[in-house]
C-alpha cells in the first residue's frame, strides 16, 4: 500500500505466513490471486472468498496413505507428532522428518555402519547410500537424481 495500490498477485511463502495472512486480512487488502499458506495450525481457512484464484502448493498433506519404512505409515507417523506436540506436522517438519527418514532407511537398507570411518568416508558413505534411495516413505516416493 506504501506504493498506493493494493498488489494483484500475493506471493506468501515467508516461515510466518500465517502472520502474514492475518495481518493483510485485518488492513484488508484487496487481491485477485493469492499463492500460499492458507490454512491456519486451527484448520481455519482464511483465503477462500478473499481472492478470486486461491493456490498453493500441495507438497505434503497428513491424510496421504503411503507405507513408511520407520514410522509404518503417514498415519503413524502423524499420530506419533500429533503425541508428542499437539499438533500435526507441518510441510516444513514433515519435510525435516522425511530427511531423517531418507538418511537412516537408506543407511540401513543400502549402506554401512558410520562407526569406526573417518569424517570423509561418512560423506562417501552417505552420498552413495542416498544415491540408492527410490523408496516409499511416509511423505511419498523418495529418490536423488543420480
Amino acid at each position: 500500500r506504501a506504493q498506493g495500490e493494493d498488489p494483484q498477485l500475493v506471493l506468501n511463502l515467508l516461515s510466518s505466513a500465517e502472520s502474514g495472512l492475518l495481518a493483510m486480512k485485518s488492513k484488508s487488502f484487496k487481491y485477485q490471486m493469492y499463492y500460499g499458506q492458507s490454512v491456519l495450525a486451527d484448520g481455519s481457512n482464511l483465503m477462500f472468498n478473499d481472492a478470486i484464484y486461491n493456490f498453493g502448493s500441495g507438497q505434503w498433506h497428513e491424510a496421504l496413505r503411503f507405507a513408511d519404512p520407520i514410522f509404518g505409515s503417514t498415519e503413524a507417523m502423524v499420530t506419533r507428532y500429533l503425541a508428542q506436540f499437539g499438533h500435526v506436522p507441518s510441510d516444513d517438519s514433515a519435510a525435516c522428518i522425511a530427511a531423517g527418514v531418507s538418511l537412516t532407511y537408506s543407511l540401513q537398507k543400502y549402506g554401512r555402519s558410520l562407526v569406526g570411518l573417518s569424517p570423509s568416508e561418512r560423506r562417501v558413505e552417505i552420498r552413495r547410500s542416498l544415491g540408492q534411495l527410490n523408496d516409499e516413505t511416509f511423505f511419498g516416493r523418495i529418490r536423488f537424481d543420480r
